[in-house]
């Protein structure tokens, strides 16, 4: 999700810097829950 935060920050005009936080609330997103998602393929997602 930082990826998309960035994105959608780019397309919508703003700094680097305030793409950049925009990224990171959405990257914190990702992180936000306990445990592993169930529906990820740990290996896959790596190669």
């Amino acid at each position: 999700l930082f990826m998309v935060g960035f994105a959608y920050g780019i397309l919508r005009g703003y700094s680097l810097e305030r793409c950049a936080q925009v990224a990171n609330y959405y990257g914190g997103l990702a992180v936000g829950s306990v445990g592993i998602p169930r529906k990820i393929k740990i290996r896959e997602s790596f190669v």
